[in-house]
Order: structure tokens, then sequence, then C-alpha cells
């Protein structure tokens, strides 16, 4: 798992690293839809184990 961080509040939340290229998030803490791309890595924290 990976985890993103929402542009809009900057919370933290858990994707499958299969659907990261492309694939539209959205945040469970301030409702904001995101598009998750693979070059944009500073909206990928971290990955979890």
């Amino acid at each position: 798992m990976l985890l993103v961080m929402c542009p809009k509040c900057g919370g933290r939340q858990k994707t499958n690293p299969k659907q990261v290229s492309g694939s539209v998030k959205r945040c469970v803490f301030c409702g904001k839809s995101f598009v998750i791309h693979s070059l944009q890595k500073d909206r990928i924290v971290s990955v979890v184990a």
C-alpha cells in the first residue's frame, strides 16, 4: 500500500499501488477528489508494508 496526501487538506490515505497512475481518489477527510499521478511523487508520502 502507498500513502498519498490530499492536496487540499494534507490528509494521508492508503491506496493500492497498482492503481496509482491516473486514478482518482476522494479524500475521506475533506471530500475533495484529486488525480494521483505517478509523476507527482510529492503526493506519495510513503510505502506501507
